[in-house]
């Protein structure tokens, strides 16, 4: 959960939000023994960890272009591309670091088996499973 949500801001921060608490949810359906603490908060490391080094950084993205700067800054440093920010081999380093010490910090912090608390047991309705609702209204095909 924390890997997808961490890879899936580097894209969009807001992208990552909604990917993010739609697989939590999925993933709380399909093994109904994760801790429900757990996957909720892993789905928000994506905005709270690399979403600034990634597409939708506003840094960044305001640098790259000198219409984006209040005029007196813009003379002063002028354009920095995002060859030269997010995209420089020193910047993708330090994401990759980011996402490895992240995900291994959600792993160990993670309840054990048995431990956890669950969708049920904090009183969540998680819902129908949806997965190939169409098949079990009898007709083979997709609506």
């Amino acid at each position: 959960m924390a890997l997808v949500a961490m890879i899936s801001s580097l894209l969009n921060w807001g992208f990552s939000l909604i990917v993010s608490a739609v697989l939590a949810r999925e993933v709380a359906r399909r093994v109904p023994s994760a801790d429900y603490r757990a996957l909720g908060a892993s789905s928000f490391l994506g905005l709270g960890s690399v979403w600034a080094q990634g597409l939708s950084g506003s840094a960044a993205l305001q640098m790259a272009r000198t219409s984006s700067m209040p005029p007196k800054l813009a003379q002063m440093v002028g354009e920095i591309p995002l060859t030269e920010s997010i995209f420089r081999w020193q910047s993708l380093v330090c994401v990759i670091v980011e996402i490895v010490v992240v995900a291994a910090t959600v792993w160990f912090i993670t309840p054990a088996e048995g431990r956890g608390r669950t969708a049920s047991a904090l009183g969540h309705d998680l819902g129908p499973d949806s997965r190939c609702s169409w098949r079990r209204h009898g007709s083979g095909r997709a609506p």
